[in-house]
């Protein structure tokens, strides 16, 4: 779907709906009173009868007579005082959704409709984001749906700040675009997307972005010492990969980007109840962000080096599988025991955390569906915050204000000196949980991958457990992975120098 930018009157408005949004208890926009006044007043019609009362994200359907656009869809903004860039997000994405329902090719959305204190740019960055995430649905298996289905070729964005528009609904687009293949690769099944799978994609990533792409296989993970990594992919016929994407040059200040990639989590030995294996292809949604990072970053020319680290492992039981109880030395020398085999995550972290010293950055991320814990502290779904933790406030506050304008917020939680004594262990370095081990999971992750991280280092840990994944449809969002934190970390990069 490609996303046009147009100045025109709305009465001249010809695809099939078009879309506008109004603020709650405000006079109609005089754009808006010019086509109301040539439908007959049908649109005023309908506020005044309180039928419509432009609640956030509240719709009504209106089919327009004596005009060229027969359908209008009304939107509700909510208290322009209260107004988040958000919002245009999602009325861009429920009016994705309500145009294919209609089985239409396309659509307009009237910008200026929405303006507030926010710039034309970002107002247009928004809602390109939602129409092409609200447009994304995953369907490379469905046979008869498809079949019926319309596919959205078109929309329109009508204002009169052309120049504005187009300069942020271009970078909202590719932002879109990218989180959309992040999502596939998180979609995609298992049985598939195997860690070599994953390395391969990063190389085709890499050839089409003019990125240098390294792929450490598994004669290579073995003679780097990283112990960590094969021990987790050990009982699994596809063993891991270490992936190492490289965009920009050494004179710019170094960011490391590291990603959590098992392609499927099993528990290992420690094998899960079966309703949790239901969406675990999405545990390498940190390796797969990483991906969508290093392309975003490449095509907006971004003055870094940006470094992005996956680490890729299946987890699975069988003969050859780790267990608990045995004790492996990562990277970077310190040796890990195995108190649960089901804590792979940050197993197979460990060694390309360490592996990032190399690079002398600036500052480390890690993104990571690390703990079932942290979903249970800070909820589930699309809309609910990650966990941050690390060791610079700095770090963590540019983190989390990024987070704000993507509406991919962030919940820091504590990580003491106390903490890192609660996954020592009595026969190794650390251990792979906390003691006791059914309370505060999320940090003792944190705290266990801390031991690997050079400490003079800015480092920040992302546990994206519970909004990297979706159940339902709502807005913008798709049933399957959401490809959270892409968004979150370029705009972090792109305020870097801020």
């Amino acid at each position: 779907m490609k996303i046009e930018v147009l100045k025109s009157s709305l009465e001249s408005v010809k695809d099939e709906l078009l879309v506008i949004g109004l603020f709650q208890d405000e006079k109609l926009p005089s754009e808006v009173i010019n086509l109301d006044k040539k439908s007959g007043n049908q649109i005023s019609e309908v506020i005044s009868s309180k039928d419509f009362k432009s609640e956030l994200l509240q719709t009504s359907l209106i089919y327009l007579k004596n005009t060229s656009c027969s359908r209008i869809l009304l939107v509700g903004l909510g208290k322009r005082k209260e107004y988040k860039l958000d919002n245009s997000r999602g009325l861009a994405g429920i009016s994705t959704k309500a145009v294919k329902s209609l089985k239409k090719k396309a659509f307009s959305i009237y910008v200026d409709s929405q303006k507030h204190n926010s710039s034309y740019e970002d107002i247009a960055q928004s809602l390109a984001e939602g129409v092409i995430l609200g447009n994304y649905d995953y369907d490379l298996f469905k046979t008869k749906d498809k079949k019926d289905k319309v596919e959205l070729e078109k929309c329109s964005f009508i204002t009169n700040k052309v120049l504005e528009v187009k300069q942020g609904s271009s970078i909202g687009y590719l932002l879109a675009e990218t989180v959309s293949y992040v999502r596939d690769l998180i979609n995609t099944p298992s049985m598939i997307k195997v860690p070599e799978y994953l390395a391969k994609q990063a190389e085709s990533l890499a050839k089409r972005n003019h990125l240098k792409c390294t792929v450490f296989r598994e004669k290579d993970i073995e003679k780097m010492g990283m112990n960590a990594l094969l021990a987790v992919g050990k009982g699994s016929v596809s063993p891991p990969r270490l992936v190492v994407l490289e965009y920009g040059n050494q004179k710019q200040d170094t960011i490391v980007v590291v990603g959590k990639g098992i392609t499927f989590d099993s528990g290992g030995l420690n094998l899960k109840p079966g309703d949790y294996m239901n969406t675990m292809k999405e545990d390498m949604s940190g390796a797969a962000a990483v991906f969508g990072i290093l392309e975003v970053a490449s095509k907006l020319k971004l003055p870094l080096h940006i470094i992005g680290i996956a680490a890729c492992a299946e987890n699975m039981p069988s003969g050859s599988a780790y267990r608990p109880g045995d004790i492996f030395r990562a990277y970077n020398g310190k040796s890990i025991e195995v108190a649960n085999t089901d804590a792979e995550g940050r197993v197979v972290l460990a060694d390309a955390l360490s592996y990032t010293n190399k690079y002398e950055p600036k500052a480390i991320i890690d993104i990571a569906t690390l703990t079932g814990a942290c979903a249970v502290a800070l909820g589930s779904g699309p809309t609910a915050p990650a966990g941050v933790f690390g060791t610079d406030e700095k770090l963590i506050r540019k983190l989390i204000d990024a987070g704000s304008k993507t509406h991919e917020r962030l919940w820091q939680l504590p990580l003491w000196p106390e903490h890192s004594e609660n996954v020592k262990s009595k026969v190794a370095d650390v251990k792979n949980l906390g003691s006791p081990d059914r309370y505060g999971g999320a940090i003792a992750g944190a705290a266990f991958l801390k031991e690997f991280v050079d400490e003079k280092t800015p480092w920040a840990h992302l546990d994206i457990a519970g909004p990297a994944w979706a159940d339902d449809q709502k807005q913008y969002f798709s049933f399957g992975g959401t490809g959270f934190g892409v968004r979150l970390i370029i705009q972090f990069l792109r305020d870097w120098k801020k």
